[in-house]
């Protein structure tokens, strides 16, 4: 059952110092956009498919409280985007997704590997926050509505990222119904 089960995530060390691994703020936005748009296309609760993409999420990095942050972050996706009376939040949400995956800020290039590292690797203090996740997302609503060359093309999806690994089979991740009773 996935429900509220904690992710037992290993630390790296360094010496004798414990470094955590943290989700990187564009990883965590792009995954509670995801969040929020495979709810609107399935037929399972929000709190559902945030603890399914929480659980994935929480074998790459350290899990705290993860789960209700996605959920948090996709609810108050979903809140402005009928607000604003969104006809077409799954094409707004799948936007952000990529403009977050893809860029550093809606126009430089996105390197997500280079010689020694890659952005993907856990970060050692939190970086990411509900706030400024849901800040970042509602700028780019607006942004996206002022300017339609933002909207992803309706065939990308996340295994079009350059050097994504993991992160590029996520949106693809199983959903069973079934499971989760």
């Amino acid at each position: 059952m996935l429900g509220n089960k904690s992710v037992n995530v290993t630390s790296r060390k360094c010496g004798d110092a414990v470094l955590a691994k943290h989700v990187p703020n564009f990883v965590f936005d792009s995954v509670a956009a995801l969040v929020a748009r495979r709810f609107l296309l399935s037929n399972i609760t929000l709190s559902q498919m945030a603890s399914i993409y929480g659980e994935v999420l929480g074998e790459h990095y350290a899990a705290e409280d993860l789960t209700a942050e996605l959920e948090n972050c996709a609810e108050d996706f979903l809140r402005t985007l009928n607000e604003i009376g969104a006809e077409n939040a799954d094409e707004i949400l799948k936007s952000f997704e990529r403009i977050r995956l893809t860029t550093t800020d809606n126009t430089t290039p996105r390197k997500l590997k280079n010689m020694f590292s890659s952005a993907l690797d856990g970060q050692p203090e939190k970086e990411h926050s509900v706030e400024t996740t849901i800040k970042r997302f509602k700028a780019f609503v607006f942004l996206v509505r002022s300017k339609p060359t933002y909207y992803a093309p309706s065939d990308w999806n996340w295994s079009k990222v350059n050097d994504a690994n993991w992160l590029g089979d996520i949106e693809d991740t199983e959903i069973d119904p079934f499971s989760l009773l």
